[in-house]
């Protein structure tokens, strides 16, 4: 925890000094390591981090911050790790989406909503949006309504005779 801070201490640190003298862009690979020394954190604690690298440059200006969140939504976005894309649906939801912060490129906007939209009701943890479907005696049937261990749900056209036999 104190060498997470300190990392946070020393990054900001960093990033002030390098957007008053040169190019904002040269933070990059400074940012990029410290995401990847807290990307086994819990993702609640990511969360907490990269809320608390955003605030904490907000004295450089709007330009830096959307840069920070811009590189962490991106690095999460991409990551390996299975629901860490919950921290990209953070950032885009708490910064981007409602126009909080401005996302880089204007042409690109449109794929930070996307990608929202389609991962919000996959996240780890969270319930699945409600799933009716027609049973076998032409009925609707919620998913949810059924209670057993053990769902098995078949997907096939109901015209297709050897689905129907696999069946």
């Amino acid at each position: 925890m104190k060498r997470a801070l300190l990392t946070l201490l020393t990054l900001t640190v960093m990033i002030h000094s390098m957007t008053a003298q040169t190019d904002s862009t040269s933070i990059h690979p400074y940012l990029t390591d410290y995401l990847k020394s807290i990307m086994m954190e819990p993702i609640d604690t990511i969360i907490c981090r990269v809320d608390s690298l955003i605030a904490a440059v907000e004295p450089q200006g709007p330009d830096v911050q959307s840069q920070v969140a811009g590189i962490a939504y991106d690095f999460f976005c991409d990551s390996p790790l299975m629901g860490q894309e919950a921290v990209s649906v953070h950032i885009a939801d708490n910064y981007f989406l409602n126009k909080k912060l401005k996302w880089i490129d204007e042409k690109t906007f449109p794929g930070v909503y996307s990608f929202a939209e389609f991962n919000r009701h996959s996240l780890l943890g969270k319930s699945a949006p409600e799933l009716r479907m027609e049973g076998i005696d032409s009925l609707w049937v919620s998913m949810r309504n059924i209670e057993s261990p053990y769902k098995v749900l078949y997907f096939y056209e109901p015209q297709c005779s050897s689905c129907r036999r696999q069946t």
